[in-house]
């Protein structure tokens, strides 16, 4: 997926997230990897902004539905260091429970300057795991 530098707002923009999950549709289902890489000679601290444009959670074991909703985390690269995982570990969706989503990921570094020396890769590859618990929505 591409990541671009947005000027005005000061952030990587990745425009297309999702996570589906557990959903009847998708047998195999789909998640959002990214890998984020501190090129800088200092450390950095890259705030990660997650905006869902639709979707929740459905935890089979009450029937309840959850909505996405804006969240952030916050991620301290050393020198050189690289961070590898997935969206759900990163802000905690839970893997029990059936969602479907799309979205987008706005990322700042701190200090500003990091930036030249960030490196970002995002795929959206297919979700091996899950079960056919619930029919999506939106």
């Amino acid at each position: 997926m591409p990541t671009a530098w947005d000027d005005d707002l000061k952030q990587f923009v990745i425009p297309y997230t999702n996570y589906w999950h557990n959903e009847k549709n998708w047998p195999i289902g789909w998640h959002s990897m990214l890998t984020l890489r501190n090129g800088t000679d200092q450390s950095v601290t890259y705030t990660l902004k997650h905006i869902p444009y639709y979707g929740g959670q459905f935890n089979p074991k009450n029937g309840q539905i959850t909505r996405y909703k804006e969240q952030v985390v916050e991620v301290v690269l050393q020198k050189g260091e690289e961070k590898a995982t997935t969206l759900q570990e990163l802000f905690g969706w839970a893997p029990e429970e059936m969602s479907s989503m799309e979205g987008c990921l706005l990322i700042s570094p701190s200090p500003i300057d990091a930036r030249s020396g960030t490196v970002i890769r995002f795929s959206v590859p297919p979700n091996e795991s899950g079960e056919r618990l619930h029919d999506g929505f939106r």
